[in-house]
């Protein structure tokens, strides 16, 4: 049977099996039209092959695990989906926070905001002294240096998911930290203006 009219079936099989050549197929077969799917919803050339390329790193990666019930097009159609879901959540926090931060500095020139802000960073920094190290570095890169949780990961010599553990562990723990801050913050900022 030629390599070129290998099934999903047979193709998945050589993957577990560990064939570069399978992988290979697999990717010329599926990196157009995942490319093509990503590109519509972001719009950004570097995004979308980014994307893409994330997702067949991770099917490599995961192919001794990989468990398909479906067709492979369809598994990946919707990798494709997921991963785009994944990037506007992570824009839309980086964005939220940002706003936050630059809000949060033009807040201080009124008293009442320079003092809530005060309490708030120092509570901020006491939050982030209780995580552990290993979380704490990984949320400051992630959210003070604006790496991607593949440089983080890269950087670390971690997996992107031990990535993705960490920061919405930091997460859950800043919000439950600060949860006090949050009404009397938005209250003053937003009745001063």
């Amino acid at each position: 049977m030629s390599q070129s009219s290998l099934t999903d079936e047979e193709l998945l099989s050589g993957l577990g099996q560990d064939s570069a050549q399978s992988f290979k197929q697999i990717y010329d077969l599926y990196w157009s039209k995942l490319y093509l799917v990503a590109y519509r919803k972001t719009g950004q050339k570097e995004v979308a092959e980014e994307l893409v390329q994330e997702i067949f790193l991770n099917l490599w990666l995961k192919r001794k695990l990989i468990v398909i019930k479906s067709s492979l097009d369809a598994y990946l159609l919707t990798a494709v989906k997921y991963s785009v879901i994944n990037y506007y959540q992570a824009q839309l926090v980086r964005n939220k926070y940002k706003a936050a931060a630059e809000h949060a500095r033009a807040a201080a020139n009124f008293t009442e905001e320079q003092v809530l802000t005060e309490e708030l960073n120092s509570t901020f920094k006491q939050a982030l002294e209780a995580l552990s190290n290993k979380t704490r570095q990984i949320f400051e890169k992630s959210r003070f240096q604006n790496l991607s949780n593949k440089e983080i990961a890269y950087e670390l010599q971690l997996t992107d998911k031990a990535v993705e553990f960490h920061i919405t562990k930091s997460l859950k723990h800043l919000k439950v930290f600060l949860k006090d801050f949050v009404i009397p913050f938005f209250l003053i900022c937003f009745s001063s203006h």
